[in-house]
Order: structure tokens, then sequence, then C-alpha cells
């Protein structure tokens, strides 16, 4: 019988895979970020980027699990399945795919049309995700701790996320 455990880290696995290779594809068209959050030069991040990600996402993951948890007075193995799927769905769905349609379509001039769309809907699904997999996977606690648990979460996976992700 096969091991469920794994399920959830896979999933934001495979998520930050995908994102991955969305910057690797922008380094390997000669394309560099406008900013970038750590010491490297800029021709050189989204080949930084695209590496880390695989192994970021599951760890954010994990912060947020752990964050949400604590706050809600949970085991935050509890949350790992329904946060797994509340971060790594949203963001592949209203981010790296329409990302990579919009790349694909019209080069950087798309994307960055793009990316004026899909960071406020990233947030708002991201935002009610969480919060509908807390309250559903912690139904004993109160509405109002499960949505402050979640967002917290969050916060701290938007924050430590927004200093790497372009």
């Amino acid at each position: 019988m096969p091991d469920h455990r794994y399920r959830p880290i896979a999933l934001v696995a495979a998520e930050g895979a995908a994102h991955g290779a969305l910057c690797l594809w922008l380094y390997a068209d000669g394309h560099a970020p406008s900013f970038v959050g750590w010491p490297v030069p800029a021709e050189h991040y989204y080949l930084l980027q695209g590496l880390v990600l695989p192994l970021l996402m599951p760890a954010l993951w994990w912060l947020a699990c752990r964050i949400t948890a604590r706050l809600a007075g949970a085991e935050p193995e509890r949350l790992a399945a329904p946060l797994s799927r509340a971060l790594a769905l949203p963001t592949l769905l209203l981010l790296v795919l329409p990302d990579a349609v919009a790349y694909g379509i019209g080069g950087m001039a798309g994307l960055t049309i793009a990316a004026r769309l899909v960071g406020p809907l990233l947030l708002l699904g991201l935002i009610a995700a969480s919060v509908r997999a807390t309250r559903r996977a912690l139904p004993a606690i109160s509405p109002a701790r499960a949505a402050c648990s979640a967002l917290a979460g969050l916060v701290a996976v938007l924050v430590l996320g927004g200093l790497v992700i372009r």
C-alpha cells in the first residue's frame, strides 16, 4: 500500500518544479528581472531561482503548516495536506500557468501585462484557499481563529518567498 504522507510535499515540490521550469525558460531566453533579492547578478537570477524553487516551495509550505498549526493550537500534520493544496494549486493555476501562457504568446511584454492581473488574483486565491483549508481541517476552532492562523502562515510564506521569487 502506498504511503500517502508524502503526497503533500510532492504536490508543493511539483508546483516548485513547474515554477522553476518557467524561470529556466526565461533564463534560457536571456531575460533578467528588474530587481533581485539576493546578491546574485541579475542575468543569472532566473537560473538560480529555477534551481531553488523545487526546494523552496516545500520549505515555505512546511513553515506555513507550523505557523498556522501553532496559532490554531493543532498538530501541523492535520494541516499538511489541506495547506499543500491551498498553496500549490492557486500558485500553479493563478501564477505559473498564466505566466507561461502569457510569455509563450507575447514574450516579456505579455508576461508584464499578465503580471498586473495575476498578482492580485493570486493573492486573493491564496487567502481564500488557506483560510478555507484551515477552517475545514480544524472545524473545532472558531472561524476567526482559523482565519487569523491561516493568514499568519500565509503572510510568513509571502514575505519569505517574496525575498526570492520574482
